[in-house]
C-alpha cells in the first residue's frame, strides 16, 4: 500500500507541476494542498500539525526549535534560490551612505521612515 501524505504549500509557479500531476512523488500518494496563506500553513502546521508536510521559512522553524517546539523536522528542500526581499528600509536619520552601515550593529540600522 502506498502512503498518503498531505502536503501544504502555496501554489508557486514551481510546485504547479506538483500539483496538476505533471511531476510526480514517487512512493507515496501525494495529497497537494494549495493555500496562498503561508501564514496558516505555518500556523495550522505548527499549533495543530495539520499536514504530514508543509513549507515553512527557516526563520519559523528556528524560532520555534529556539523556543524549545521538537516536534517538527526541518528537511532542506529550497525549490527557489532567489533573494526574496524585494526592498530594505533604511532610516535616513542614520544611515545616509553605504559607508555609514560600517560597524554598526542591527539594532543600530532600524528602518523608520
Amino acid at each position: 500500500m502506498t502512503p498518503r501524505v498531505r502536503f501544504a504549500c502555496s501554489l508557486y509557479d514551481r510546485m504547479l507541476p506538483l500539483y496538476t500531476g505533471e511531476v510526480r512523488a514517487e512512493g507515496i500518494d501525494l495529497e497537494f494542498e494549495a493555500n496562498d496563506s503561508v501564514r496558516q500553513i505555518f500556523d495550522r502546521m505548527g499549533a495543530e500539525q495539520a499536514y504530514d508536510a508543509s513549507e515553512m521559512s527557516a526563520s519559523e522553524f528556528i524560532t520555534r526549535l529556539e523556543a524549545g517546539e521538537r516536534s517538527l523536522v526541518a528537511i532542506p528542500v529550497f525549490p527557489s534560490r532567489v533573494f526574496r526581499h524585494g526592498f530594505i528600509c533604511v532610516n535616513r536619520d542614520r544611515i545616509r551612505t553605504p559607508r555609514d552601515l560600517a560597524g554598526k550593529s542591527a539594532s543600530a540600522c532600524r528602518s523608520g521612515r
